[in-house]
């Protein structure tokens, strides 16, 4: 018996999702697909209207990944609904990340109305265009490994802070992110407890050393640890991860590109890449798994690393 898409519920499909490829303007460069239990279902262009009356029934879909891929003209995938997993930046995921960014901030010292300001702020810079893997997403993904993380033997406010500001100040070709994202945490929070920023500040300066093996406290291991997250996930998420990544470089030339993250990718390969018991039996294997497919890749065959 053949099924026909508008047939599938939530509770059979796995993602809905948008590829893009560089034949646009002139040739068919966006394409719709839904994995399902059923198999893989194709959406015909002729089918455009059917298919978005039928993504309307389901919750928390992300349409503005719908429309970042119909604007698209690079090989890439754009998840717009999933079953399970890290949630999408749907209209209400989007609405409680600013609640609860308003909430952190007050709890840190900041008025109410002054929180909502920086908030909006913030959450504006992660949506900047030129980012593509450094986005409000990546905060919402990071977000939710905090919040299943079971361990209670730390300062999960500290932590939190830390994930909303780590990423704040993101030129990809720059090598002070870290320092001008710390700078910008401290003057957000300017009147707040000296001590607790100043942790904060440490703590964003550390992401950009991943695979430092150097004592830390654990809160540091904590956001580190969640910043690689993304490493141990399923092969769709790793590669949306990495496609999202080139497109911050999309500026830099293929080959540069690719030598450099191959140099990246042997050498996380060679790391542990997790500090604590808990992300490492989560994600270790996983991730080297990943790591392991991306570099036998034909892009980096004839790379010479």
């Amino acid at each position: 018996m053949t099924i026909d898409f508008s047939q599938l519920t939530p509770k059979t499909v796995e993602f809905v999702l948008a590829r893009t490829n560089e034949s646009g303007p002139f040739g068919e460069d966006l394409f719709f697909f839904i994995v399902s239990s059923d198999g893989l279902f194709r959406i015909a262009s002729s089918e455009a209207t059917s298919f978005f009356d039928w993504l309307k029934s389901f919750p928390d879909v992300a349409w503005e990944n719908s429309i970042e891929a119909s604007l698209s003209t690079e090989n890439r995938t754009f998840i717009l609904w999933r079953r399970e997993g890290p949630p999408l930046l749907s209209e209400k995921r989007r609405a409680s990340l600013k609640e609860r960014l308003v909430g952190l901030l007050t709890r840190a010292g900041i008025n109410h109305d002054d929180a909502a300001v920086r908030s909006k702020e913030l959450i504006d810079r992660y949506q900047s265009p030129i980012r593509g893997y450094h986005t409000l997403q990546h905060i919402s993904h990071c977000l939710w490994e905090l919040d299943r993380f079971p361990a209670k033997d730390f300062d999960r406010d500290l932590v939190e802070l830390a994930i909303w500001y780590h990423d704040a100040i993101y030129e990809p070709k720059s090598k002070r992110n870290e320092a001008e994202s710390a700078e910008l945490m401290k003057q957000d929070l300017k009147g707040c407890d000296a001590s607790k920023l100043e942790r904060v500040s440490q703590m964003i300066l550390a992401t950009a050393h991943h695979l430092a093996t150097e004592p830390m406290d654990k809160e540091t291991q904590v956001l580190l640890d969640i910043d690689l997250s993304i490493l141990g996930q399923n092969p769709l998420d790793y590669d949306v991860y990495v496609q999202g990544v080139r497109h911050e470089y999309r500026n830099v030339s293929t080959p540069i590109f690719y030598y450099r993250r191959k140099k990246l990718l042997r050498k996380m390969m060679k790391s542990s890449l997790y500090k604590l018991d808990y992300f490492r039996a989560q994600y270790a294997e996983a991730a080297k798994s990943n790591l392991s497919r991306e570099l036998s890749s034909w892009k980096y065959k004839w790379i010479p690393v």
